[in-house]
């Protein structure tokens, strides 16, 4: 059985859910998921590479993805996390 795939925001290409990175807005903040921590509720995701990181603050995806602003402190954090 094949690994399942999502598709990243940004590039809207569809890739293994381990290539991509989980952010969740749960309870009116943001939060990216890792192996220690899930959280629940609408989600999106986007590639672990710095060039999909750096279109969506342009594209503004995640924006749209979530429906409300994406202070800049989350792309910061997102760009640790790869």
């Amino acid at each position: 059985m094949s690994e399942p795939l999502r598709m990243c925001c940004v590039c809207r290409q569809k890739k293994p859910k381990n290539e991509l990175i989980r952010l969740t807005m749960s309870e009116g903040s943001l939060h990216i998921n890792n192996d220690k921590q899930k959280y629940f509720g609408r989600s999106a995701y986007i590639c672990k590479n710095e060039s999909c990181i750096n279109a969506s603050v342009k594209k503004r995806s995640l924006n749209r993805a979530f429906k409300r602003e994406i202070p800049q402190e989350t792309y910061d954090e997102l760009t640790k996390f790869i």
